[in-house]
């Protein structure tokens, strides 16, 4: 079974066994029809990644999307089933998040392609879902950055589990498919950690900006290769 189809069809118990302790803090969030088939993603890319079976090395899928000219990028869905992944972070705020994260996908794509509002031959449609977001305490992060003490134990983290304490970051669901027949090209699960910067103490949310300039970038990479 693919990820094709209405967002909010059950997800697959096979997917909740497998997927939610792996992926990310929040778990697989129903935006995509089904969670089978997900392989680990490369080193220094995405947590999870899935395209079709019969996609068998990175020249076929870079053929798969290589006569594509034009790319449709839907509004950012914001997964809200479960707000204790959102920390808190109001409506308002959130839906500012999804703007900018669809921006960040158009500025990183727009050199290559034509960015466009509807479906046809040649388009690729991009639909993803924030599932996700962290906010760092703006007094730890205050200790953490300029405290030797508590940059310390930030550090001791990232030497253990690849990223710093406190720096918030957001999760997300994404699907690529062919605007016009609807096909599933491929799909992505991921989690991106902020970094250890003054600007959090500023701005809550910079973490999760971060994390969309990321995925943004990958987009970029995965489909102008």
């Amino acid at each position: 079974m693919s990820p094709i189809g209405t967002y909010s069809r059950s997800i697959l118990l096979t997917c909740i066994l497998t997927l939610t302790a792996c992926t990310s803090n929040t778990g697989p969030s129903g935006f995509l029809t089904s969670y089978d088939g997900f392989r680990s993603g490369p080193k220094g890319g995405v947590d999870w990644f899935w395209a079709p079976p019969e996609i068998k090395s990175e020249a076929a899928f870079k053929a798969s999307i290589r006569s594509y000219r034009a790319v449709m990028i839907d509004p950012v869905w914001i997964s809200t089933k479960d707000k204790k992944n959102f920390d808190g972070v109001e409506q308002k705020k959130l839906n500012e998040l999804a703007s900018h994260f669809r921006q960040e996908i158009a500025s990183a794509l727009g050199s290559r392609y034509q960015i466009v509002s509807h479906p046809g031959n040649g388009v690729l449609r991009i639909a993803i879902a924030l599932t996700g977001v962290e906010s760092p305490n703006r007094l730890l992060a205050a200790t953490s950055t300029f405290s030797p003490f508590g940059l310390g134990i930030s550090t001791i983290k990232k030497l253990t589990t690849g990223e710093h304490s406190n720096v918030g970051g957001a999760s997300m669901e994404a699907l690529v498919t062919d605007a016009q027949s609807g096909k599933a090209l491929f799909a992505a699960i991921d989690r991106q950690p902020g970094s250890k910067d003054v600007n959090k103490i500023a701005d809550s949310l910079s973490g999760a900006k971060q994390a969309f300039k990321w995925w943004a970038e990958r987009f970029r990479r995965v489909l102008t290769q």
